[in-house]
């Protein structure tokens, strides 16, 4: 081959260049689920309805990735529980990350907690509220819901809790110098452990996120 194509160059015939093979396009699917100006929406079942069209569109065009752009401060828990649902059941055939452009709480805080990659922006909160609340039984199954999803996703699950559980109480300290999260019963479990030798060192931070 090198010789022919040498030949071909010294007496000035045309030669067949073979053109390099082209990169494979990746497509982002974008779902906006958020008002004008980083406004918050309410999470229902237009909500899910559009979440699962997003899920049929990223198959049909092989998107490689969807993002979730979110601000919700209100909303409905089951309709939370089944964009989350959704994502766990693997509907989505790719990776989902959700930006939260101004504040998730609530159902919006679960569905953020369910994607793959969660990023905020840094003026936005994510967490629990006071206009939402649930009665009894009901608010300990959703408190539930969190530390599950939070424990899939390899987040800390008691922080998750603590969104959904107004009466739980989370405290930070130094453990062996890495932080770490407890709830009242915990932290005085790592302190018997320090006292004990069990641990190197333990330094008390303080309240990270007081009841209520």
């Amino acid at each position: 081959m090198a010789l022919a194509a040498a030949l071909a160059a010294g007496l000035g015939l045309p030669q067949a260049v073979s053109a390099p093979p082209e990169a494979p396009k990746s497509w982002v699917l974008v779902v906006s689920l958020e008002a004008e100006g980083s406004g918050a929406i309410h999470i229902g079942q237009e909500v899910v309805t559009l979440i699962e069209r997003a899920a049929d569109k990223a198959r049909s065009i092989s998107a490689s990735y969807l993002i979730i752009v979110l601000s919700s401060d209100r909303g409905e828990a089951d309709s939370a529980v089944r964009v989350v649902e959704s994502f766990e059941k693997n509907v989505f055939p790719v990776p989902i990350a959700v930006y939260v452009t101004a504040r998730a709480w609530g159902p919006g805080a679960l569905v953020a907690l369910g994607a793959d990659k969660l990023f905020l922006r840094p003026s936005a909160t994510l967490g629990g509220t006071m206009d939402f609340s649930l009665p009894g039984k009901f608010q300990k199954a959703w408190a539930e819901q969190f530390r599950e999803i939070a424990v899939k996703k390899g987040r800390d699950p008691l922080l998750a809790q603590a969104m959904a559980d107004p009466q739980v109480t989370v405290s930070e300290a130094l453990v062996d110098g890495q932080p770490t999260f407890f709830d009242s019963a915990g932290l005085a479990d790592a302190e018997r452990k320090y006292e004990q030798g069990i641990t190197h060192s333990f330094k008390y931070v303080g309240v990270l996120s007081p009841p209520g």
